[in-house]
């Protein structure tokens, strides 16, 4: 399963019948196989996962696209993300040359993430889209019961 970031308008991504809805950041966790369709033909972005830091460091993402910088006689260079892995005593001085911390880190009592670790996590809702053929007449009222009949033409 990849994450793919939607585009402006999306609802979420049909994959067959199949509508996988998209969570409240704009974002869809799709099958691997679907992704080449999606990102090709559909618009949507792959959402690069944030590199680990080693103690000590810090990542930190370029806005301003490809870039480097260096401390004494050490050079750091952004990924192909844009990610760039810092010593963190230098992440005061980059803020201000085109360098943004990733992800807000949020410290949580270790009661309430072993707490998280235990329940299981809930899939995507996921929306199956009966497959009806063109030219079928669909009962207008949701009350009947009676099977759709094709169309006709005269």
């Amino acid at each position: 399963m990849k994450k793919l970031k939607a585009p402006i308008g999306s609802e979420g991504a049909n994959i067959g019948t199949t509508l996988f809805k998209l969570d409240p950041d704009g974002n869809v966790i799709v099958p691997d196989d679907a992704v080449q369709t999606l990102v090709g033909v559909g618009g949507f972005e792959i959402v690069a996962d944030i590199p680990d830091a080693p103690e000590g460091q810090t990542v930190l993402r370029s806005v301003v696209g490809s870039q480097s910088c260096s401390f004494g006689d050490q050079s750091f260079s952004t990924d192909g993300n844009g990610y760039v892995t810092v010593p963190t005593a230098l992440v005061d001085s980059l803020l201000s040359h085109g360098f943004v911390v990733p992800a807000v880190v949020v410290a949580i009592a270790e009661e309430l993430v072993a707490a998280e670790a235990q329940q299981p996590e809930e899939p995507a809702e996921v929306i199956d889209i009966p497959a009806i053929p063109i030219g079928t007449v669909v009962p207008a009222a949701a009350g009947e019961t009676a099977a759709p009949q094709p169309a006709t033409v005269e």
